[in-house]
């Protein structure tokens, strides 16, 4: 339960939330051809991995207890992906880059 709510359904998500910014980011830099890609490709199949996610935990996550397990594994990937990213930022020397 936990690597789907970690991995289908967080990261997935995560990515694609990154990936929208990283689209403005080459829109505004005239990169078309980037954002083409990923609107009609890699987008696409985030979402899919990130629905699919949700349909499993939807089936299987049926107890408080597997409930309790994926929320968990949720907010636990959530504060490694907050820490990578202040981490990276500071390794930068800035608060904000393309994509985040």
């Amino acid at each position: 339960m936990e690597r789907i709510a970690a991995g289908l359904f967080t990261l997935e998500s995560i990515a694609y939330a990154v990936n929208e910014n990283f689209m403005t980011f080459c829109d505004r830099r005239g990169d078309a051809e980037t954002v083409r890609i990923y609107r009609e490709y890699i987008q696409p199949d985030e979402r899919a991995h990130q629905q699919l996610g949700q349909r499993l935990l939807a089936k299987y996550a049926t107890t408080p207890e597997l409930q309790r397990a994926a929320w968990n594994a949720v907010a636990r990937v959530i504060e490694i992906a907050a820490a990578a990213r202040t981490q990276t930022a500071q390794r930068m020397g800035t608060a904000c880059f393309p994509g985040c």
